[in-house]
């Protein structure tokens, strides 16, 4: 059963079903008035998850495309599935209540989460679908007897249905359930994944009869990862619909788009992004912006904040100093396959133990400060890991700055000669910062011409070997750097100037000033470009 902290939670998020936010929605959608399209487009919000924040947003822009005289259709999640990405541990935190989530799902979670989703698509004036509707009882009991026959987490891992890789989906959405990338070793991993498994098939039969028996022109969703929104994604791409992907973006204000694929996926292949001037105009914005990463103070998503306490190295000035930016272990386990070391605990250990070869060398390991600050909690400690696979203390014969630090890691960068990241995002803003970053991850930086990105655990070691003699030459090229950053940041990023952070759920919203007056979609030219875009032919 749940605890009684999170019924009394779920009860208080039920009450708020009908409050200001969602009336705050209808409102702006009303006043938003908007020129009527060429051509009718069949749209579907395909977001599923009602609690998500990011819901909220996609209903925004289903109101907009509504009033543009397009047909916009909102599916909502009634329970159908026995586990999804709004479930996480501390919603279940205690053996009892993951093995009656495993065995019946969400229960009481579902019903506040579906109310969510119908409040919110009756907002922007959606007509609501049910995934119910899109389901067989017989073909469900029939898959759900071969997946209780699994006995390995492996095998959850590497099912496939109907081409799709669905135990992918469902592995990682149990990672990020336990917030923890050791499955085996909880003691409902296999049961919460076989929940996960079942969700992603369904997922599977609901898309597959929906895109059926309806032409859908555009899907919107959120993330495009996890479950249920990664196997939506691949049923789109399946079908041949154009689809859009949205999160929330790290600059204020911002909302991260990517096209046919979760931005995960495509901004890492993103090797064409514009190359600026260095007389650019949108140079100086970029630098500014990445100078404010500092404190965070331009920012919607951050992990860095002002810290009152300054770095002090602690080190031997005349040695070499480089930082080791980790990642939140659950989340590199999800979204690093390509990476030249295991994960990033085995990079460290290795790095470690070729210090004693490294004589000139001094590293500082700065774990991820998400470990304790991210939208996900991490409930395995990074420094805990690598003591013990080390074999012993390693804060006894290394400098390291645990994830509850107040330290700045950009503080840190400075003064060191190199950073080293595996796959954190500070690997970018670093190297706009002008660092000399190497990347042993899959940090979006990758062959873009910014960071030194070795191709092998022998090339990594042999440039830090270099190093060490004083025999590596670097060139940073930070044109290449803050071109990319632009076009993240600023490109993929859409500022809506008429949203505002709040608290409460979703963490956002919209501000009155725009509540007072009728507005043309036009007048909001970042998200009428938006509009546009999702309007435009394929």
């Amino acid at each position: 059963m749940m605890t009684l902290r999170n019924l009394i939670s779920f009860l208080f998020a039920f009450a708020r079903l009908n409050g200001g936010k969602t009336k705050n929605l209808a409102r702006f959608i009303s006043l938003l008035n908007g020129t009527n399209s060429d051509k009718s487009l069949k749209i579907l919000l395909a977001s599923s998850v009602g609690m998500n924040a990011d819901q909220y947003f996609l209903n925004i822009l289903g109101g907009a495309l509504n009033n543009r005289n397009h047909e916009v259709s909102t599916i909502v999640c009634d329970g159908a599935l026995k586990a999804c990405f709004q479930c996480k541990h501390h919603h279940f935190s205690s053996i009892s209540s993951q093995r009656e989530m495993a065995s019946k799902g969400p229960k009481l979670f579902c019903g506040v989460c579906q109310k969510k989703g119908i409040h919110y698509a009756s907002a922007s004036k959606s007509e609501t679908l049910f995934f119910s509707d899109y389901l067989n009882d017989e073909e469900l009991d029939n898959v759900d007897k071969k997946i209780e026959e699994l006995t390995y987490l492996k095998e959850i891992e590497n099912f496939t249905y109907r081409n799709y890789e669905v135990g992918k989906h469902a592995f990682s959405s149990a990672v990020r359930f336990f917030a923890s990338p050791y499955l085996e070793k909880e003691t409902m991993g296999l049961e919460v994944s076989k929940s996960y498994l079942k969700s992603a098939i369904r997922t599977v039969l609901v898309f597959e009869t929906l895109f059926t028996s309806t032409n859908f022109d555009r899907v919107i969703l959120d993330h495009g990862i996890y479950c249920p929104q990664g196997i939506i994604s691949e049923v789109a791409n399946k079908f041949k619909i154009k689809q859009f992907c949205f999160a929330t973006g790290y600059r204020k204000n911002s909302f991260l788009v990517s096209e046919n694929q979760s931005y995960h996926f495509e901004i890492p292949k993103n090797i064409n992004y514009e190359k600026l001037s260095k007389d650019s105009n949108k140079i100086q914005i970029i630098k500014k912006y990445m100078e404010s990463k500092r404190t965070g103070k331009e920012d919607w998503v951050l992990f860095q904040e002002i810290s009152e306490q300054k770095f002090i190295p602690q080190v031997d000035q005349a040695k070499i100093n480089i930082a080791l930016f980790s990642n939140v272990l659950w989340d590199a386990k999800i979204h690093f396959d390509e990476s030249i070391f295991e994960d990033p605990i085995s990079w460290v250990k290795s790095t470690f133990e070729k210090s004693k070869d490294l004589e000139n060398i001094n590293f500082i390991l700065r774990v991820h400060p998400g470990e304790q600050k991210g939208f996900v909690k991490s409930r395995v400690s990074f420094v805990d890991k690598l003591s013990e696979s080390l074999g012993y203390d390693c804060n006894e014969k290394f400098q390291i700055i645990d994830s509850n630090n107040p330290i700045n890691s950009y503080d840190l960068a400075d003064y060191c000669d190199y950073s080293i990241v595996y796959g954190s995002k500070i690997g970018i803003e670093l190297a706009s910062l002008n660092k000399k970053v190497i990347v042993v991850g899959d940090c979006w930086t990758r062959q873009k011409g910014i960071s030194i990105d070795p191709t092998s655990q022998k090339e990594y070691f042999e440039i830090l070997r270099k190093i060490n003699e004083n025999d590596f030459d670097f060139k940073t090229n930070i044109l290449n750097s803050l071109s990319f950053s632009y076009d993240l940041y600023f490109k993929k990023m859409v500022s809506l100037e008429f949203l505002k952070k709040s608290k409460g759920d979703p963490p956002f919203d919209i501000s009155a000033e725009y509540l007072d007056r009728t507005h043309n979609l036009s007048d909001f030219v970042e998200f009428n470009d938006l509009i546009n875009l999702i309007e435009r032919k394929t």
